[in-house]
């Protein structure tokens, strides 16, 4: 069975996202972008995008409130728990530094 392949898509920054950093994680190169959500000054929404070819998925999107430190469980990062956990650590490490 020929395995698939899911190629990233960084936000535009003409889109309010501002790239954070990269990291290596679970054997691929991943990007974090950021953006303020308009409509709320305590949530940002996040995008880590795979900058290769990766299994599973490779793009996840979820949304963290800078006031109470508490990260939107969304289906993404279900999917990262689940195949990225380094990527996932490091999603904390980043999050909780970048706010």
């Amino acid at each position: 069975m020929k395995q698939i392949f899911f190629n990233g898509n960084p936000p535009s920054q003409a889109d309010g996202w501002e790239m954070l950093c990269d990291v290596t994680a679970d054997g691929a190169e991943w990007s974090f972008f950021r953006c303020k959500q308009k409509n709320s000054k305590d949530w940002v929404s996040y995008k880590i995008v795979s900058k290769q070819p990766v299994k599973h998925k490779a793009n996840f999107w979820f949304a963290h409130n800078n006031k109470n430190g508490q990260l939107a469980f969304t289906r993404d990062l279900s999917i990262l728990i689940s195949h990225y956990k380094e990527l996932f650590d490091e999603t904390n490490r980043i999050v909780r530094i970048g706010t």
